[in-house]
């Protein structure tokens, strides 16, 4: 078992799921015998949508500089002011706070001012006020200028070029903003996809994090917020490296990042942030091009291949490829997983690649791993059977095939999709413990009866399950949902939704069998 099967599986042991008020009891059918009693949950609450990050109101007048430097210092308590204590370094974020409120009362900020403000360490104005002023630029997007060379006033002029940071804006506070289209333009420049070591790098050369402790006066908890918040809001992904010892991450595009920014707006964010043009990274530019105009075809269209559901679709084709070639242990070119993809996912093909590998690690026994960085080469290596699981799955009490039914007949009442948590809740009432019930999901994907899709913005990820195409082929939704309407005892019409999608899926199955009798006659 692969070092990230180890960490997902002990992490999704522990998850547990509580998706509704009360239970209603249903019951088994056992081939040997009369139905069994069994609980099974109700249908699920929706999931909480993520909470933006609240931004701190900056705008709020003062009467004096006592008040503002205690509503600063309070400021600063918020945005969590953990970092390790550098005198110059708290009064030059101070100063940046005191200049955005000044200018945004004010209009301009007197030398004086923040001399006054700086106190004690105004000889050390000089140092402290470069500092700031780098912030301002990185951080906020903001130019210091001198209006006034004979007074000393300064004015706060917004650069040009950041479209993509006020469009982020709208969900997030400047600052995190500018973290973000920061992140997402070093992702660029690095093909696609950058190590998290790379983005730490980066943080460190541009003063917006802390290395001891990954705290910034400005964001709080930076690995927090680039690893969940930013996750969770589906602008960033996160993934393992397989392959990687010990187990690196990488970051990508979220699926949101992709539908609300342009490849060249990152590119042109990035590279004021180089002192560069956009053109400095001539392949990176000419592929921004190509990016954005596949893009907007896509939109033209209709179609959005950055969809969570599209990206979804094309792993578990990619998963399905792997494993016809997987006896022949041949390598596997990117280029060959790309042209099965389709040339118009080039841009999503890192976000459709994780997905893929990871289905394969977690339910399929298989790493797909890239053993030549440089030509982008694949391997798929076969893990060894983990005896513990082949153990749980020959003591199960009843075969695999028993759980079938059960299964797709509550994704089919939970909306056709439902996480393999809420699964896990179906399986403890025919008391199996956590690892059985991944064994069973696991043997269910291998024989197709289920298909997987990882959920990008979970952290650790989480998995959907949808009935896959040998359920599709072998069963109907009118007969699962008559077998579930027998455990409830119920009647299939006290569905109603599911009774008239199970109608419609019935009439559509009949035209598809005369329009194959007419052309081809009775099978």
């Amino acid at each position: 078992m692969s070092l990230v099967s180890q960490n997902a599986r002990r992490c999704n042991a522990e998850i547990t799921a509580d998706y509704s008020d009360g239970r209603g009891e249903i019951q088994a059918t056992n081939a040997s015998g009369p139905p069994t009693p069994m609980l099974v949950v109700d249908a699920p609450q929706c999931p909480q949508a993520p909470i933006n990050p609240q931004c701190v109101n900056t705008s709020q007048a003062v009467q004096d500089t006592n008040d503002l430097e205690v509503l600063i210092d309070e400021q600063s308590r918020r945005l969590g002011a953990l970092r390790v204590h550098d005198p110059l370094e708290d009064r030059s974020i101070a100063l940046v706070n005191f200049m955005r409120m000044k200018s945004q009362k004010e209009g301009s900020i007197q030398q004086s001012e923040m001399l006054e403000f700086l106190r004690e360490y105004s000889d050390q104005f000089p140092e402290i006020l470069r500092r700031a002023s780098a912030h301002l630029d990185r951080v906020f997007g903001l130019n210091l200028r001198v209006i006034d060379p004979q007074a000393d006033t300064y004015n706060l002029v917004s650069k040009r070029g950041s479209q993509i940071t006020d469009r982020i804006a709208e969900s997030l506070d400047m600052p995190k903003a500018s973290l973000l289209a920061l992140v997402l333009g070093h992702i660029l420049l690095n093909g696609n996809r950058a190590r998290e070591a790379s983005i730490w790098d980066l943080l460190l050369k541009v003063d917006m994090w802390d290395k001891p402790q990954r705290i910034n006066n400005l964001f709080g908890n930076t690995r927090n917020l680039l690893t969940t918040d930013f996750v969770r809001m589906r602008f960033l992904e996160y993934w393992p490296v397989y392959g990687t010892n010990p187990l690196e991450f990488e970051f990508l595009w979220g699926s949101r990042a992709h539908r609300e920014i342009t490849k060249m707006e990152a590119l042109k964010f990035v590279s004021d942030a180089h002192d560069e043009e956009p053109q400095s990274w001539p392949e990176e530019y000419n592929k921004a091009l190509e990016a954005d105009k596949t893009k907007e075809r896509s939109l033209t269209a209709g179609l959005e291949f950055w969809s969570e559901d599209t990206m979804n679709d094309k792993a578990n084709d990619l998963v399905q490829l792997a494993i016809s070639v997987s006896e022949e242990l041949l390598p596997i070119h990117q280029d060959e997983l790309l042209a099965h993809t389709g040339k118009e996912f080039e841009d999503v093909f890192p976000n459709i690649l994780n997905r893929a590998t990871l289905i394969l690690d977690m339910f399929y026994g298989l790493s797909l791993i890239e053993v030549d960085t440089s030509e982008h080469i694949y391997l798929l290596v076969q893990q060894p059977e983990s005896e513990e699981e082949q153990v749980m799955l020959e003591s199960l009490e009843r075969p695999t095939q028993e759980y079938v039914m059960p299964i797709l007949g509550l994704i089919f009442l939970m909306g056709n999709r439902v996480k393999e948590a809420n699964v896990w809740n179906l399986l403890r009432r025919f008391s199996v413990d956590v690892g059985r019930k991944h064994a069973i999901t696991c043997r269910l994907m291998r024989q197709r009866y289920l298909e997987c899709r990882p959920l990008s913005y979970s952290n650790p990820v989480e998995y959907e399950l949808l009935w896959g195409p040998r359920a599709h082929h072998e069963t109907t939704k009118m007969k699962v949902l008559e077998y579930m309407a027998r455990l409830y005892r119920k009647r299939p019409q006290d569905w109603p939704e599911q009774y008239r999608e199970a109608v419609e899926d019935e009439e559509a199955r009949a035209k598809s069998e005369a329009t194959t009798m007419f052309f081809l006659g009775p099978m």
